[in-house]
């Protein structure tokens, strides 16, 4: 990804508030309706029947 360790980290430790879980290798999302509305995605750009 481009990033530091820490820069990583701190940013898992952020993105933990909205159910994003990481354990080593694996990372679990237990909240992906508040993961969606920070994520904002727009049909225009995210549509995934396109």
């Amino acid at each position: 990804m481009g990033m530091t360790p820490e820069s990583l980290s701190r940013a898992f430790g952020t993105l933990k508030a909205y159910g994003v879980e990481v354990y080593g290798a694996n990372v679990t999302l237990s909240n992906v309706a508040n993961l969606t509305t920070l994520a904002k995605p727009t049909a225009f750009i995210d549509n995934p029947t396109i």
